[in-house]
């Protein structure tokens, strides 16, 4: 199933379930993430969410990244919690 929504080359979309090539039945399900980056450099810290770790990771760290932590960019993970809904994840990033 595609959605209307547009990423950038190098974020790309979300990843997806393929089924199987078999009979049996598989869950899929997104996880997602509350997570902390630190930036040595400048001495900040940018709180965020998201369903791909790994990949939020090197978007944040991008040359083409022209959002608020690219002036602070490089940043390295320095915390992360795995959540079961995205507003768990969302309500963690708020406090």
């Amino acid at each position: 199933m595609q959605s209307g929504r547009r990423f950038p080359d190098f974020i790309g979309p979300p990843a997806t379930c393929k089924p199987p090539e078999t009979v049996a039945f598989v869950i899929c399900k997104l996880m997602f993430y509350t997570y902390i980056l630190f930036s040595e450099k400048f001495d900040k810290y940018y709180i965020g969410f998201t369903h791909d770790l790994n990949g939020r990771l090197v978007a944040h760290n991008h040359p083409k990244n022209n959002g608020y932590t690219k002036r602070y960019q490089p940043w390295v993970i320095v915390f992360s919690k795995f959540f079961n809904t995205k507003k768990e994840a969302m309500d963690l990033r708020s406090i």
